[in-house]
Order: C-alpha cells, then sequence, then structure tokens
C-alpha cells in the first residue's frame, strides 16, 4: 500500500522534530512531496520528488520496474588486464578529446563505450520468458559485448563521469516516459521516441544530456559518434548469434536505442 504524503511525514517528522538529523540534504521537507517508493532494503524513501508528474525520487524505487544493477555486466579486473592493451591500441590518445594524450594513467578511466546502463535499460524491457533466458542474455552482454576489446577506451575520469551521468538521465528518462505512457517498462516506448526524434521530441536528445554536463561540441560529437559505431557492433553482435527470438529482439531494439539517442553522426 502506498503511503500518502501525510502519513509519510505522520512516520518521518516525529523523530526528526525530536533532534534527529536528517541523513541526507535530498530528503523532502514538510512542503515537498516525498519519493512514494521503497529503498533496496525495502525501507521507505523519503528523499523529495523532482520529476514533474512522477511519484518516484528515481526508476530504481519504482515497484514497476524490475531493476537490473548496471554492474551485473562488469568484469573483475577489467582495467588491470586492458588498459595498458588499451592504451598501446589507441597510441596514448583520448578518443573523445582530440589532441589529448594519456600521459598520467592515474588520472584516467578504463571506459566502456557503449555503458553498461544501456544494457541494463534493454533488461528491464519486459520481454524475457523466465529467468534463464534473462540469464544467458546478461552473460552474453557482459562476456561478449559490453567487455570486448572494441567497446573499450580509455578518456580523462571527468569526462568519464560527464559521460556516464548523460546517459543514465537519457536512459531515465525514456523509461519514465514509459513508465507513465504505458504503466510498465515497454519496447513501444522506444517506438514513440524513435518516430518522433527528428520532430518534436517526447525526451531530450542524448546530445542534450551531454552539453547539460558541459562537454565541448568536439567531445559530445566524438562520444556520439563512438557510442553510435558501438551500438551497430552491439546488433552485430546479437543479428550473429543465430536465429533466437531473444537475441533477434535484442539487435532490434539495439538499433532502436541508436535511433532514439541520435546516433548518427555526420562529419
Amino acid at each position: 500500500m502506498r503511503l500518502g504524503t501525510s502519513a509519510k511525514f505522520a512516520l518521518l517528522w516525529p523523530p526528526y522534530e525530536a533532534g534527529r538529523e536528517m541523513p541526507s540534504d535530498h530528503w523532502a521537507t514538510p512542503k515537498e512531496v516525498p519519493c512514494e517508493g521503497n529503498k533496496v532494503d525495502k525501507e521507505p524513501c523519503y528523499r523529495r520528488v523532482t520529476i514533474p508528474d512522477y511519484p518516484y525520487c528515481m526508476v530504481q524505487h519504482d515497484s514497476r520496474v524490475i531493476y537490473c544493477d548496471p554492474k551485473e555486466f562488469r568484469q573483475a579486473n577489467l582495467r588491470d588486464r586492458m588498459f595498458e592493451l588499451i592504451r598501446t591500441r589507441d597510441g596514448d590518445r583520448d578518443p573523445y578529446n582530440a589532441g589529448q594524450m594519456i600521459m598520467d594513467s592515474a588520472a584516467f578511466h578504463l571506459e566502456h563505450i557503449g555503458e553498461a546502463q544501456i544494457a541494463a535499460f534493454m533488461c528491464q524491457l519486459k520481454i524475457f520468458q523466465d529467468t534463464e533466458e534473462r540469464d544467458d542474455i546478461v552473460e552474453f552482454y557482459r562476456d561478449e559485448v559490453v567487455n570486448a576489446m572494441p567497446n573499450l577506451c580509455i578518456t580523462s575520469k571527468d569526462t568519464n563521469k560527464k559521460k556516464g551521468k548523460a546517459t543514465t538521465n537519457a536512459l531515465g528518462e525514456m523509461m519514465i516516459y514509459s513508465l507513465k505512457t504505458y504503466d510498465q517498462p515497454d519496447v513501444r516506448a522506444l517506438d514513440d521516441i524513435c518516430a518522433t526524434a527528428f520532430n518534436v521530441p517526447i525526451v531530450k536528445s542524448f546530445n542534450d544530456h551531454l552539453c547539460g554536463e558541459k562537454l565541448s561540441r568536439k567531445s559530445t560529437k566524438a562520444i556520439r559518434r563512438e557510442t553510435g559505431q558501438a551500438l551497430q557492433r552491439w546488433k552485430n553482435a546479437f543479428l550473429d548469434h543465430g536465429e533466437t527470438p531473444i537475441y533477434e529482439e535484442f539487435g532490434r531494439q539495439t538499433q532502436m536505442v541508436y535511433t532514439a539517442f541520435d546516433l548518427h553522426v555526420v562529419d
């Protein structure tokens, strides 16, 4: 049962008024709307809601979403194994920042070009028949796609952080549109977003999110180009896997994300 705003504050505010320190600057005040969801530990969340007409502070707290953690697609010790290989392959170049050389390795991150967040987003769409099918896709993503050498590069910590945040925010907008429109994570939302991407967009573009992180125009263009090429490799990896419906579906959806993100870059 969802708690209304007044009921939630009936639980929250007595201990706060008694002198208990609020654990986060993001918690709602009595005049603000608190999140209606629960945290990962199943405890009620009292963070403020910031998205109009959406009663949760983040998608992870929405019970309609079977949350998929991007960490599921990461491999242990990847930097230790791959950093110098990628550095040699790319000739000490940062592909997102023209002219920047990788001199001090401590200032640079090993980066997934096609972000793990994208794989997690696609696995949250309700298309799996059972957990075994889901586990197969997660394993394929992790071992054959996300951490494959062509999907890796080296970039500055600052660029990596901003690109990751822009990706997360863009995917979050897409998921919230789906929840508002279809009351669930639904591939039809991708169809809608693709259909309007070049007319009157119903969500902000990936480029807008990148620009919002104060990345330069050259960097945003390079990121979009590299991400687009990465997603085309993802698509081909799924389609080349064989005539398996779930893999073909993921290949098709990867192309839809490519279009929704507007990753076609003309030099």
